[in-house]
This record gives C-alpha cells, structure tokens and sequence, in this order.
C-alpha cells in the first residue's frame, strides 16, 4: 500500500474516533438522562391526606371511584345533580388515589403538596351548592403546577429544594378566577425543576423538592416531558379532574402530548 493512502486512512480513523468520541461526550453532557424512580419526602403528601380520610368510609370512596374515573367535568356533575356523589365524597376520592398510586403503588409521584383544608372546603361548598354554583367549575378540586402561586396554605417552590417551604402571600390570578367560579385548589404538581432552566441533562419531570414524575402510560419507559408534567400526569392518572400547567415553549403542549392528555 502506498505511503499516501496510508496516511489518508490514518487521518480518516483519526477523525472519525474524535466523532465518535465527541458525539459521546455530547450525549453523556447535553442529553437527559434517563429517569429513575427517584422520590422524596412521601410524607409531604401523605401526612395531610391521612389527616383527612381519618373517619370516612373507604370501601364506600373505592365503590365510587370506579365512577369517577374517566368521568369529565361535565359528567360529575352530573352524579352530583342527581345526588349520586357530593363534592366531599369526590374530593375523598382524588385524595385516595393520590395516596394508592401517586406515593404508593405505581408512585407516579406527581403531586408535591395537597391542601390540609381540602376535604373541609369540599364540605362547604356541598352546604352552599344551591345559592352560590355559577359554572360547571364549581366544586371541583384542581392541581395546580408547584410555580403557580397559592396564598397563606401551600408552598410554591418551582420544583426547588431551597424553596420548598416558602408561602406565598396572594394567590396567581388563575388561582383567583377558579375561586370566584366555586372552585378550589387540591394540591401542587410536579415539575421539572425551574421549568426545564436548570440543566440540559436533567430528566423532564424531576424537582430538587419531590424527585422524579413517571409517566402513567409506562414509568421509566416513556418520558413525561416537561415541564408542566406532573400537571399532564394529574389529569392522565385521575388525580384531579383539572389541573393548571405553565407555557413559554412547549411546557404544557409536550407532557399533554407524551401523556396523551390535553391539560
């Protein structure tokens, strides 16, 4: 073989071993990681749900649960106009599923924090229901994503342990409308930690504060997408009739999509 070829074919090997090596280093330093079944602080969650289904009849909340999954908005109220479910027994319901398959079970882990007064505002607005119902939104329970403000109860962290315990002082405006049209707010979702401006490698889906949302269609398998995942994953899962998410590119539209459900 002459010098010359040789010489191409050195140069050649050599530039396709640094490709190589580059698209490696590229991978292992701009890709996500793959997500692991990663979750922290269960009681978090768990604490204020066993503080409010002490005394309620749980063989009752699992006959009706299976009424209540898949059912829209529409069609709980529906159960409710004809006395068939009270805005209790529903609240009862998310709170149980949470508790069996979003810090047990499966352990979606796409809820952060729940309302301690949630089971108590579900009461009132059964007592109220007849004077004050404006919308089909009335009564129900909604999760909204850990960087959308909640006064004086729940901490807004954005997915952050240096935040975990901060409270706010006002709720966001959203959170302000669901309230006037009867509503209330559950909990928190999940996040990917800062709306995906932390890192390039980072899973979608994993906060500093909760750990790592799985995708209910195939944890670990499929992503969650981000970053409003855990709200896709609430609404996917049966966690919440509704849940609020956040949008600059992509956020709510991609977890929606991956989870096959529009938030």
């Amino acid at each position: 073989m002459k010098k010359w070829v040789k010489i191409t074919l050195s140069i050649a090997g050599g530039i396709v071993l640094l490709a190589c090596a580059g698209g490696y280093y590229v991978y292992k330093n701009y890709f996500p990681k793959e997500p692991e079944r990663i979750v922290y602080d269960k009681d978090r969650v768990l604490k204020p749900i066993h503080n409010q289904l002490k005394g309620i009849n749980i063989e009752n909340v699992k006959i009706k649960e299976k009424e209540v999954v898949n059912a829209t908005v529409d069609e709980l109220q529906k159960m409710i106009d004809d006395g068939k479910l009270s805005y209790e027994e529903l609240t009862s319901i998310y709170l149980f599923r949470i508790q069996e398959h979003d810090q047990n079970g499966i352990t979606l882990n796409a809820v952060t924090e729940i309302n301690p007064n949630a089971m108590e505002e579900a009461r009132k607005l059964d007592k109220e229901r007849d004077l004050n119902k404006k919308s089909n939104l009335y009564g129900m329970p909604v999760i909204v994503k850990d960087n959308v403000q909640t006064k004086n109860v729940m901490p807004t962290s954005v997915g952050t342990y240096v935040l975990k315990d901060w409270i706010a002082d006002e709720d966001a405006t959203i959170v302000k409308k669901l309230k006037e049209e009867g509503a209330f707010v559950l909990g928190k979702a999940n996040m990917s930690e800062w709306a995906n401006y932390l890192s390039f490698t980072m899973p979608s889906g994993y906060s500093g504060k909760k750990g790592q949302n799985l995708n209910p269609y195939g944890p670990i398998t499929f992503d969650t997408s981000g970053s409003s995942s855990g709200s896709a994953t609430v609404v996917a899962a049966d966690f919440a009739p509704l849940a609020i998410g956040t949008e600059t590119t992509g956020s709510i539209v991609a977890p929606a999509t991956q989870q096959r459900y529009l938030i």
